[in-house]
């Protein structure tokens, strides 16, 4: 879309009494501007459903919390964990996804409770807990604050944590770097037409509206949409003049600082584009390690835990072996006292 627009300015540097090569300059410069708009407003979108995933992850965190600690209560009451095991079970299920969600620690005492701790801070022991809050006020989602010291929550690794940092980092980062090149472009366009003439003769027009502060609202100014003979394409009142539009065209070409670097505007896109290519690429090398790791501690956990079907077998095997030998000896005792 960027090429598109200039080469059309191009075209009409070539042409620049045509009115249909004006048409064309708006409808593309319209055009980049609607995939400007299109691209922050989906940017956005990503952003509150991230929101929304986490809150979910959030309200799942505390709830879980209340529900161990009063395990850890249910468990003491059954003393000090005997006959306990279908609470030990569900506590594990509950321990598991808390562990998902973030990178809790947890403590096993002598009575079968459980302590929890988030980087240090313990937020369960018996059967007291304190609950995650997020201030109203704020729109960061690494604002967590514990309840009780309102002290922040310290997230590393977990869903949580990487739901923050998608959204605090990554997504902002993303709308910051195409804003800058929308507003880059309107404003270096604008600064060379707004010296040169139009075919009315008028001089002074901004091209896009100057009131375009991101992508998100970037457009071409209302003068130009509703007369696109007030298109400048000249640097003086000669109609026939195209010097300007011509000097419009080549600005693609040219080095301007894009968000502290100095680059063309098409070299900057394919350096962002680069970016979040790198960071997909190093993010799905991490997660694939990441899977093996989880895949290993896995099969040790079910080596404890599962139930070998084999191994079920053989032992319903050997037990109905057992049972009849015992059957046949009561039988034979029987019989010899009969006799």
């Amino acid at each position: 879309a960027i090429n598109n627009l200039f080469d059309s300015w191009n075209n009409l540097a070539n042409n620049p009494d045509d009115l249909s090569a004006r048409d064309i300059v708006l409808h593309r410069a319209q055009s980049l501007a609607q995939r400007f708009n299109s691209i922050s407003a989906r940017l956005t979108n990503v952003q509150d459903r991230v929101e929304k995933e986490f809150s979910h992850s959030f309200d799942e965190f505390n709830r879980l919390s209340k529900q161990v600690a009063d395990i850890n209560l249910r468990i003491v009451s059954r003393s000090g964990g005997s006959n306990s095991g279908d609470l030990l079970d569900q506590r594990d299920i509950h321990l598991r996804r808390m562990s998902e969600l973030a990178n809790i620690k947890i403590s096993e005492s002598d009575n079968g409770q459980v302590m929890l701790s988030l980087n240090g801070k313990v937020f369960l022991q018996r059967n007291n807990y304190i609950e995650m809050e997020m201030p109203r006020e704020s729109s960061n989602l690494s604002d967590l604050k514990w309840s009780d010291s309102k002290a922040p929550v310290s997230l590393q690794d977990g869903i949580m944590a990487a739901l923050t940092k998608f959204h605090d980092e990554v997504i902002p980062e993303s709308i910051e770097g195409i804003d800058s090149l929308a507003v880059s472009i309107a404003e270096n366009v604008n600064s060379i037409h707004e010296t040169g003439y139009g075919l009315d003769g008028s001089t002074s027009n901004r091209f896009f509206d100057p009131a375009t502060t991101n992508a998100a609202n970037i457009k071409v100014d209302q003068n130009i949409v509703a007369d696109v003979r007030k298109i400048a394409t000249s640097s003086d009142l000669h109609s026939g003049n195209g010097d300007l539009a011509l000097q419009i065209s080549q600005i693609q070409d040219k080095n301007f600082s894009i968000k502290n670097s100095m680059a063309t505007f098409n070299d900057y896109f394919a350096n962002m584009i680069a970016s979040l290519g790198s960071s997909k690429q190093e993010a799905t090398a991490n997660k694939q390690g990441q899977q093996f790791f989880v895949g290993q501690l896995e099969q040790d956990r079910q080596a404890i835990s599962g139930v070998s079907l084999d191994e079920e077998m053989t032992n319903l095997v050997k037990y109905q072996k057992a049972f009849q030998a015992a059957a046949r000896l009561v039988t034979l005792a029987d019989d010899l006292a009969d006799t």
